[in-house]
């Protein structure tokens, strides 16, 4: 209808389709083809046949300008007065297709990102997060090059994706489409660029439906504007969307064979099919193949970190490696481990002596046999290992500043004393202190003292000076990063251990060499196997273990001899610095999984359980995020070797990694592609001043002193907390003036953030000894009477607070309450009263006094602020300045933070001085609710403390991405809190798993991290301080050789719809539905006789054959001629895309077969021989 320009014509009419209410139209008005027409949607066929009712077909139009007959005073029979404003209409064509024109070939960035999304215009809000990540996606599947995708995203970073203002919505687009005024469909699809409509665009998509129709064509014309039109627009969509098509989710239905459009399309129940119903279908089903990336996908929310169903343990792929030591290497404990989940036991020849290893060994193995489990061995040579030598008396304190002489010892009564350091004279330590020169450092006892070497004295003498201090024990570690010692890596101790090893019976499964450094360390293993004449089958894998710098820099020598490979973060922490390790973690665990590689994460997961029962919400956060980067196994070393829990510390893990499993589809791997394990060794010098993540420090008797406020500034707080539990006798009333005071007078920008109390529920009071709860023990619990009900065998006492009150109400029968953190778990049997329940030990442990108490299954029927929260919310905002944030503790609901909007309506704060709201998410139910919660919120806090006793401990990982992303769209600050540097409430530096995970959390997104008790109440809170700012500098100084962790939440949500599907033999018997256009892996059929006619090959085609084979072997007769031409006319014809394979002869050498006549008699070229046994012969 318009030449020149036939495309924009038809994408226009699709924009003004989508415009206002469609012209009602019958049966008569369908604009039905006859028997030989054709079903593509054309723009003339569109005017006529009901978009645009007419009489009389469309006169041809010059271009440019829009028909006339759509002129201002056009007047329409048969169409309702006032139903259609055809001069406005016009006008609108006119103005789009001259749009199209101009931006056929966007000039900017910003019109290719535009043109990409195809979005309505609409005002920058805070909710563009989405849009950015969105346009990436799609700019990958058109192959669009990396720098120009950059470019593009760059441009429009912080625009909105769909909707407007607040009512941002992100992906699905169906979800929007007729539910929502303000996103036009046809306007999404007209502005696609040239690049996306080449792949999804109208013509070539009813191109594929015709081929559909093909298909069908024995039913006639009349049946194909039907049902078959559906199912031929149903076989180009996505399944997931299409069975919610059916099930009428997106406002369409079917019946009798035809299809209502919810949009006015059909008259008084009347079956009603046009090519408007055309025209619609085209449009819906252009605009998800647009988005191509989301496909297959499903919605992500925070609904989705509430617990899943149990799943079975025999499904877990990741291995757990466990240490053997005095804790569990007897009979009894090596059965329970295999039981417990272990699924290689590690032999630390560190610690061989007295038989143990031989003792242990075949218990293992027979074990493992009589349990019907496969569990390996991994033998670990202790490597060159470094020590200071005995002590005669008590610890010498190293003095910073103090000048010591440090070398080896010249006889047993040279130990060491103060003002000198000894070491033991064998060949590893007299190499170390022959490769030392001034100006390096060593560190002692795993980095927690080091002394700089001033002088060599000689090959064995040095003088160094106390940098940082501490009381020096005998026979502890020394580390130097900064020397690559002249030794070899296997010691006399170590060849002697590999021996051992390498002639077990059966033979044990991984080696690993400790300390290496490059690709010859591990030639000594081989070297010993080629020695003692191991074969080939019987070899143990060779595991290096990565512990210095130099090894990132050999990396990839080291991989070519290597078929496993550990990242030992311990030694490696010591000697690259603690907060480059989680970066040189990922960048080894994905330089090692490309080259396929068994990848094992060691040292440090799960420490805390050496002396507790259960791991840190910082332990369990690291350990899945291994996962998610892609370890195959996780190693316990003290845990089990020597703990006190090394059942606990197995099972832990094995919960751990089986539900990071259920979840690791979402997430992408990080590591951007070419980024080499060495980049974790550049340094990075980067200014505290730029540091963007904030570190959030709660104040408590540790740190609240006139002397420590400053000194905490200058660590590096940039918030402090006021928790409002401890507010009491004035404190908080004599520190905030001090913190503004000293903010002021250093020049620093210090914020304050007041956290409410919240509804807290303790156990009551206890007269005696803690209270002994028994599994399967019966129990009265309910609330105390007066004084003298106190906590006692068979009864369980609360005090009576409302809140209390409201709890005990809100239990039921079959749920379950958790005390201690949840280390002890009572099941209520029977509800009593409103006061009273009776309830079973499920988990037991010693019950004391005022111990918390949690909920999980409960949504309990009070107030979100106690009177204690009311009066705390008064005192802060009465604060002069005004305080920046208050926390809501245990949030649950919209309504929640409502309450505190309400006092501040009440108290007149004004607008400018009304602090941040910022709810803690600690409960389940808050998931449900989030975008009730984020509406009212401008910060939010992922308080994993209580939140892991209540949705459950291995679920807190990814319900924190799931919070932070969500939270990063919706434009909120987000603090990640709770044990973070727990450890550090007692020692100076913290694990290497805290690290991990706290630079994890930087890398998901969250703005700031916060301290609790390490910095209240620790005996190292400057430390705590130091340690949080420098994890974040060092995460965001590398934070762009990263990819999103999460990106299928980034972007609101969309994960390849994998779930993890229970397997069983019923399954079997279940017939899969697969639509073939989805199919992936192609068909290659051979042509011959039966099938290279020219009836057979449009129907080998259409059966499915995506690449003929041409077989040489069978080439005469001008056969190959004649079909060749026949498949490239018949793959155009049905439109769809075949390649041909020519498959060459290559035969007739002539070889010599025979028995070998001597040793030197080897397969050549020409020759195949075979060894002379009688079978042979």
């Amino acid at each position: 209808a318009l030449p020149g320009n036939a495309m924009a014509a038809r994408e226009a009419l699709l924009l003004l389709r989508g415009r206002g209410r469609p012209a009602q139209s019958g049966r008569g008005r369908g604009g039905r083809r006859g028997p030989g027409s054709s079903p593509a949607l054309s723009s003339a066929t569109l005017f006529h046949g009901s978009a645009i009712p007419q009489e009389e077909p469309a006169p041809v139009v010059p271009d440019p300008g829009p028909p006339a007959f759509l002129g201002p005073n056009a007047s329409t029979p048969g169409a309702s007065p006032g139903s259609i404003d055809f001069g406005r209409r016009a006008g609108e064509l006119a103005a789009a297709l001259d749009k199209l024109n101009q931006t056929a070939a966007p000039a900017t960035a910003t019109q290719a990102l535009e043109l990409s999304l195809g979005l309505p215009e609409a005002p920058r809000t805070r909710n563009g997060y989405g849009r950015r990540l969105c346009l990436e996606r799609c700019l990958d599947e058109i192959e669009v090059s990396s720098a120009a995708k950059r470019k593009a995203a760059d441009s429009l970073a912080d625009d909105d994706f769909i909707g407007q203002g607040d009512e941002f919505r992100p992906l699905p687009v169906a979800d929007h489409m007729y539910k929502r005024e303000d996103v036009n469909v046809g306007k999404l699809l007209q502005r696609l660029p040239k690049p996306v409509k080449e792949k999804v665009s109208a013509p070539s998509f009813l191109d594929d439906c015709q081929a559909v129709f093909k298909r069908h064509d024995h039913l006639g014309q009349e049946k194909l504007e039907g049902m078959y039109l559906w199912r031929a627009l149903l076989e180009a969509m996505p399944a997931s969307f299409s069975k919610a098509i059916l099930s009428n989710q997106y406002g369409w239905s079917i019946q009798q064979d035809s299809v209502y459009a919810f949009t006015g399309c059909g008259r008084s129940g009347e079956p009603a099919v046009s090519m408007v119903h055309i025209a619609e279908y085209v449009k819906f089903t252009l605009a998800l193949l647009m988005h191509k990336y989301s496909v297959n996908a499903r919605v992500l929310d925070c609904k989705m970190a509430l617990k899943p169903p149990e799943l079975d343990h025999s499904l877990r792929k990741t291995k757990i490696v466990a240490s053997l030591g005095p804790a569990s290497w007897s009979e009894e404990m090596i059965e329970k481990m295999i039981g417990a989940g272990t699924d290689i036991f590690r032999l630390n020849c560190s610690h061989r002596r007295g038989g143990d290893f031989e003792r242990v060994y075949p218990l293992i193995r027979k074990y493992a046999r009589m349990l019907g489990k496969r569990v390996e061995c991994l033998g670990d040579l202790q490597g060159p290992k470094f020590r200071v030598g005995e002590l005669s008396g008590d610890p010498v304190p190293l003095v910073i500043g103090e000048v010591l002489e440090f070398g080896i010892c010249k006889e047993d009564s040279d130990t060491i004393r103060p003002g000198r350091i000894t070491m033991k004279p064998t060949i590893e330590q007299k190499a170390l202190v022959k490769a030392c020169k001034p100006g390096i450092d060593l560190l002692i006892e795993d980095g927690l003292m080091k002394v700089h070497v001033v002088e060599k004295i000689s090959d064995t003498e040095l003088k160094v000076k106390v940098i940082q201090g501490g009381k020096l024990k005998a026979r502890k570690g020394v580390n130097v990063p900064d020397c690559e010692l002249d030794c070899a890596a296997l010691t006399a101790k170590d060849i002697e251990d590999a021996e051992f090893l390498l002639q077990l019976d059966p033979p044990i499964e991984y080696i690993c060499v400790s300390f290496a450094q490059k690709k010859q360390d591990l030639q000594d293993l081989i070297d010993i196997m080629d020695r003692l004449n191991v074969p080939a089958e019987k070899r143990p894998k060779i595991c290096p273990k990565i512990e210095k710098p130099q090894a990132l820099t050999n990396i990839d020598g080291i991989i070519e001899l290597s078929q496993a490979l550990m990242v030992a973060r311990g030694d490696l922490g010591v000697e690259m610095e603690v907060e480059r390790v989680p970066f040189a973690q990922k960048l080894l665990i994905a330089r090692a999984k490309k080259a396929g590689l068994f990848v094992i994460n060691a040292t440090q997961i799960v420490e805390s359980m050496i002396n507790c029962p259960v791991p840190t919400r910082a332990e369990v956060c690291d350990l899945q995020n291994a996962i998610f980067d892609g370890a195959d196994a996780v190693m316990l070393s003290g845990e089990s070797a020597s703990g006190s829990f090394p059942l606990e510390s197995v099972r832990a893990e094995a919960d751990a990694c089986l539900e990071a499993e259920t979840v690791r589809d979402f997430m992408k791997p990080q590591v951007l592609d070419g980024c080499h394990p060495d980049e974790a060794n550049k340094p990075r010098q980067m200014d505290d001043s730029k540091r963007k993540t904030k570190v959030v420090a709660s104040l408590g008797p540790a740190s609240w002193s006139d002397e420590m406020i400053p000194k905490m500034i200058k660590a590096g707080t940039d918030i402090f907390r006021l928790n409002c539990s401890h507010r009491r006798g004035g404190d908080f009333e004599r520190v905030y003036p001090l913190i503004r005071k000293c903010a002021k007078e250093m020049g620093k920008k210090v914020e304050i953030l007041g956290d409410l109390q919240g509804p807290k529920f303790r156990v009551g009071e206890l007269q005696g000894d803690p209270v002994q709860l028994v599994n399967g023990e019966v129990f009265e619990f309910g609330i105390c009477k007066d004084s003298s009900d106190t906590i006692r065998p068979g009864r369980i006492t609360m005090s009576s607070t409302t809140e209390q009150l409201a709890l005990i109400k809100a239990c039921k029968p079959g749920i379950s309450l958790l005390l201690e953190d949840g280390i002890m778990e009572v099941r209520i049997t029977e509800k009593l009263s409103e006061t009273e329940l009776k309830v079973v030990v499920a988990r037991g442990g010693k019950l004391k006094a005022r111990k918390g108490i949690n909920s999980p299954d409960c949504e309990i029927d009070c107030a979100a602020l106690t009177e204690k929260d009311v009066e705390d919310a008064e005192f802060l905002l009465q604060l002069d300045p005004p305080c920046e944030y208050i926390c809501v503790s245990f949030a649950q609901k919209g309504q929640d933070l409502q309450e505190l909007i309400d006092i501040m309506d009440r108290m007149n704060v004004p607008q400018h001085k009304r602090p941040k709201i910022c709810p803690k998410i600690e409960k389940p139910q808050a998931f449900a609710n989030i975008e009730g919660i984020i509406e009212k919120s401008q910060a939010l806090m992922v308080a994993r403390g209580d939140l892991g006793v209540e949705l459950g401990l291995n679920r807190v990982p990814f319900a924190q991405k799931l919070l932070i992303q969500r939270a990063k769209q919706a434009g909120l600050f987000v603090i990640t809190a709770t044990q973070m540097v727990e450890s550090m409430i007692e020692n100076p530096v913290p694990t290497r798993a805290e690290i991990s995970d706290l630079e994890n959390a930087v890398w998901d997104g969250t703005d700031a991290v916060m301290l609790s008790g390490e910095a209240a109440s620790g005996r190292f809170p400057l430390e705590a301080v130091r340690t949080q700012a420098s994890a974040s500098r060092e995460a965001e100084s590398v934070k762009h050789r990263l990819r999103q962790a999460c990106p299928y939440v980034a972007i609101g949500g969309h994960a390849p719809l994998r779930p993890r599907k229970m397997l069983n033999c019923g399954m079997a018997l279940k017939r899969q539905e697969t639509d073939h256009s989805k199919r992936k892996t192609k068909v290659v059929s051979s042509l011959g006789p039966a099938s290279w006619s020219e009836e057979m090959i449009p129907k080998m085609i259409l059966a499915g054959t995506d690449i003929f084979r041409l077989n040489c072997s069978h080439r005469r007769g001008g056969d190959f001629e004649r079909v060749y031409p026949l498949i490239r006319k018949y793959a155009a014809e049905l439109g769809r895309k075949v390649e041909v394979l020519g498959d060459l002869q290559v035969n007739g050498d002539i070889l010599e077969f025979a028995i070998c006549k001597d040793d030197n008699d080897l397969i050549r070229p020409g020759r195949i021989t075979m060894n002379p046994t009688l079978e042979q012969n």
